[in-house]
């Protein structure tokens, strides 16, 4: 399932609540929410792998300039290799993962990444885009349901005429890679669930 509706995200609006672009994706997954949003951080490169290829693909102009390796390593956890590329942990707990990046990711070599500073304070400096990964879980009659969303927030107009026409290439991999997360989570959820 695809594109969950706006009220499942709106605790998402406490770190940005006016994005330019959202994307979210969803899965039912015959676990209880803890077990779901568990085996979503436990993922591994070696899970995902077109996610794998994509980085790969996408971080070798960096790779070529010496600013960061592009390939992950099969056994790297996906949340550690997102905060490797400069992204925030703003919200952990059993049922929620949201990580927060600043950057210019239409710069072929990715451009600079800046921290974000404390719970997902707002930034303004012109010139990038503020992006959001979120990973949650909601109760399902049949276990539960694991989401996901990205949003993005330019800090100004240069900055979302840029990024406009980096989602138009990205966006569609983007995507991939999320329902490719999901499933894998949905994989691995199944590795610990009880036999009926």
């Amino acid at each position: 399932m695809d594109n969950a509706s706006a009220s499942d995200a709106d605790f998402l609006d406490r770190w940005m609540p006016d994005p330019r672009w959202a994307a979210s994706y969803e899965r039912l997954i015959p676990a209880t929410p803890e077990n779901a949003l568990a085996a979503a951080k436990r993922l591994r490169a070696g899970d995902v792998p077109v996610t794998r290829a994509l980085v790969a693909l996408r971080g070798i102009p960096a790779t070529l300039s010496a600013r960061q390796p592009s390939a992950l390593e099969a056994g790297t956890s996906l949340v550690d290799a997102m905060t490797h590329r400069g992204y925030s942990v703003v919200a952990d707990d059993a049922t929620r993962l949201v990580l927060m990046g600043i950057g210019q990711p239409w710069r072929l070599a990715a451009g600079q990444h800046i921290a974000v500073e404390g719970q997902g304070a707002p930034f303004s400096r012109p010139g990038f885009v503020v992006v959001l990964t979120a990973f949650w879980t909601l109760p399902h009659r049949n276990g539960c349901r694991l989401l996901t969303e990205t949003r993005v927030h330019p800090t100004s107009a240069g900055a979302a005429r840029a990024f406009a026409w980096y989602w138009t290439v990205i966006g569609p991999f983007s995507g991939l890679i999320r329902r490719e997360m999901l499933r894998a989570a949905d994989a691995r959820a199944a590795r610990v669930r009880p036999a009926a």
